[in-house]
């Protein structure tokens, strides 16, 4: 994963802001912002796509709950 998928994720899930997304993966809504920019706004590096934030991506495209979580 990288920017370009990241961003076309969040365009494919109709997010209205950053702050739905950010509450969807369970991350501050400024970790997502550094997401969809591809640069630390603290550090000035790039942002790394872990294997964990694409499989959360993929699972919530999927409508897949997290573990533990009930309706």
């Amino acid at each position: 994963m990288d920017k370009n998928d990241f961003v076309q994720w969040h365009k494919r899930l109709g997010f209205a802001s950053q702050s739905e997304g950010a509450a969807a993966l369970g991350v501050k809504r400024s970790t997502y912002a550094n997401y969809m920019g591809g640069i630390s706004r603290t550090t000035g590096k790039p942002v790394d796509y872990d294997l964990r934030l694409a499989y959360a991506c993929a699972a919530i495209e999927a409508g897949i709950k997290p573990l533990g979580y009930q309706d």
